[in-house]
C-alpha cells in the first residue's frame, strides 16, 4: 500500500509540472508523456522506498528466526546464528554472538545506504525540448 501512495503522489505532482503541460503543448501523446517524462522521475521515491523496504523484511527476519518462529533450525539464518551465539556470550566465546550480529547490522546498513546512493545517482530528469520542433503557433514557455 505503501509503494501506491508513493507512486500516486509523485504521479500527481509530476503532471502538474511545466515541462509535462509543455510536451502536452507540443502534441505528445498521454503514453509518451507517461513513459518519457513522468515515469523517470516518480521511479527516484519507489526505489528509495525499496531499499527501506528491503532493509526491513531482512531485520524482520533475523527477528523471527531469533525468537524460534522464522526459518526453521535447519536452514541458515542472522537470527538462528544470533540466537544459539547467545549461550556462549559470558563462556569467553563473544564472536559467535558477535559476527552474526555485525553482519546484520552492516547487511541492514548498506541495504539503506544503497538507496540513499541510487537516490543521488538517479537524480529527477526534468525533460525539455530537446530535439522536438514547438510550432510557432504555440506559446513558448519561459525559463
Amino acid at each position: 500500500m505503501q509503494f501506491a501512495r508513493v507512486v500516486r503522489g509523485a504521479t500527481l505532482v509530476e503532471k502538474n509540472k511545466e515541462y509535462v503541460q509543455a510536451a502536452r503543448l507540443i502534441g505528445r501523446g498521454k503514453g509518451a508523456i507517461m513513459l518519457g517524462h513522468i515515469l523517470p522521475n516518480v521511479l527516484s521515491p519507489v526505489l528509495v522506498i525499496a531499499t527501506i523496504s528491503l532493509a526491513l523484511a531482512i531485520i524482520a527476519e533475523a527477528t523471527l528466526s531469533f525468537l524460534g518462529v522464522g526459518a526453521p533450525p535447519t536452514q541458515p539464518s542472522l537470527g538462528t546464528l544470533i540466537r544459539i551465539g547467545q549461550g556462549f556470550l559470558f563462556s569467553g566465546e563473544w564472536w559467535i554472538l558477535f559476527f552474526p550480529a555485525l553482519i546484520l547490522l552492516l547487511l541492514a546498513l548498506s541495504v539503506n545506504l544503497l538507496g540513499g546512493i541510487a537516490k543521488l545517482f538517479a537524480p529527477i530528469k526534468l525533460r525539455t525540448n530537446r530535439g522536438m520542433r514547438i510550432p510557432s503557433s504555440l506559446p513558448r514557455l519561459k525559463g
